[in-house]
């Protein structure tokens, strides 16, 4: 999967799943998802990392639980593809 698709995936996660009233075309993939953005409190995120690792199939792990992480849908998704690539190199050892 690609970084577009990831962001087009995310896009739909956060519109469908979180409930946010928005479109998914409303959410740009450099938007914050925190208070000037989207305005995601730690419940939400907290369900939407849920969902993350559901959806995509990873663990997201104590380390990548740092604000900047999920500071928009573009470094949620370079987070997607690296703990894919782990997960894939993990499967392949």
């Amino acid at each position: 999967m690609n970084p577009t698709e990831i962001i087009q995936q995310l896009q739909r996660l956060l519109v469908e799943e979180l409930d946010l009233n928005l479109s998914a075309d409303d959410v740009h993939p450099e938007v914050s998802l925190f208070d000037d953005g989207l305005g995601l409190d730690s419940i939400s995120l907290a369900e939407f990392i849920e969902l993350l690792e559901t959806q995509f199939n990873v663990m997201i792990l104590d380390e990548d639980l740092d604000m900047s992480t999920f500071r928009s849908l573009t470094r949620v998704a370079a987070l997607i593809e690296k703990r894919s690539q782990a997960l894939a190199k993990d499967v392949a050892v």
